[in-house]
């Protein structure tokens, strides 16, 4: 086993390179570009997208957490109040957004938390910050 002494990163070539103690290049790889694209918006809420038909997602409670919430399928235009435990079935393409409805929902504990139960295939996306604040959970 060759154990890795140094690192480098050549910013022209994307090339990440590590080297033993003598210098040797033990192993390298070029970093691909990154789609600006699939980068994450941390200014969007939660969000949950279904990757499968008949997929269902709901925020349940554990013991008695503090904490109301709200719903968007437009994409957070629009926004509905959440009753604790109603599923939301989702196919595929849709996408169901979460807030806090006022900020700061907490009061969670060992024996007092929310948690999501899911079917199908969900993908998450943005900023899960959103169920602690309303608006600003982006600077949070």
């Amino acid at each position: 086993m060759t154990l890795i002494y140094n690192a480098t990163f050549d910013k022209n070539t994307r090339k990440l390179s590590f080297e033993d103690k003598a210098g040797n290049e033990i192993y390298s790889f070029t970093v691909p570009e990154r789609d600006p694209g699939s980068v994450d918006d941390i200014t969007k809420p939660l969000t949950l997208k279904a990757t499968q038909d008949g997929s269902t997602v709901k925020l349940t409670a554990k013991g008695s957490p503090d904490g109301t919430f709200q719903t968007s399928r437009d994409g957070g235009n629009t926004w509905t109040d959440y009753t604790i435990g109603t599923a939301i079935a989702l196919n595929t393409d849709d996408e169901v957004s979460f807030r806090a409805k006022a900020d700061r929902t907490s009061k969670q504990g060992v024996n007092d938390f929310f948690s999501f139960e899911m079917t199908g295939k969900i993908e998450a996306w943005h900023n899960v910050m959103s169920l602690h604040r309303t608006n600003d959970f982006a600077t949070y």
